[in-house]
């Protein structure tokens, strides 16, 4: 899987990566944005702040123009990306049941529609480099994250980052497509100028 380079060099996307990634890397605690499409534009959502190990994405959270609002209450604009940094340094980006499940249709209260294009979990190194593990769903299913769960259960909470490609595999083997994308450290001390 080989992300749209025009997308994630938007600098919209780039400067809520930035602002995600910083609140998580000062408050310890999980932050996202999603981006979603209406009438073939693309709209980027306030950053947001969630728990140490959860961020929920409901409409009441995910701040976007009124009207993008109303047409996602009525199923009408689609969940392009959701995105969130966990908390903690280095080791293997792994993501939990609960953020593979925002690939699926889920039921209300949640954001309707058929679930996220694409989730994207990052991470902050020691060194400030950011990484986002890019996860789509592929031909995996619901009983798809059962599977990732079983093989995962004997992970340590950290495992070297060395250990990505291992992770990845599993990822695959359930029928997701993964890809891993970086950015250098200056994307932390650099507020895009073409951001909103």
């Amino acid at each position: 899987m080989k992300m749209k380079k025009k997308f994630i060099e938007d600098p919209r996307f780039v400067e809520c990566l930035r602002r995600a990634a910083l609140t998580t890397a000062i408050s310890g605690r999980e932050a996202g944005f999603m981006v979603l499409e209406f009438q073939n534009q693309l709209y980027f959502g306030k950053s947001v702040k969630g728990e140490c190990t959860h961020i929920g994405f409901e409409p009441s959270t995910t701040v976007f123009p009124s009207q993008v609002q109303i047409a996602l209450a009525y199923e009408e604009a689609r969940v392009v990306w959701e995105v969130h940094f966990h908390p903690g340094a280095d080791g293997v980006i792994l993501p939990s049941c609960g953020d593979l499940a925002g690939l699926f249709p889920a039921p209300p209260p949640a954001i309707p529609g058929g679930g996220a294009e694409a989730i994207g979990i990052g991470q902050i190194s020691r060194s400030g480099d950011v990484y986002l593990l890019v996860v789509k769903r592929g031909t995996a299913d619901r009983l798809s994250l059962q599977e990732v769960d079983e093989e995962t259960k004997g992970f340590p909470d950290s495992l070297p980052s060395n250990y990505q490609d291992e992770a990845n595999a599993i990822l695959t083997r359930a029928g997701f497509e993964v890809e891993l994308l970086s950015w250098p450290a200056r994307l932390m001390r650099k507020k895009s100028s073409k951001g909103r």
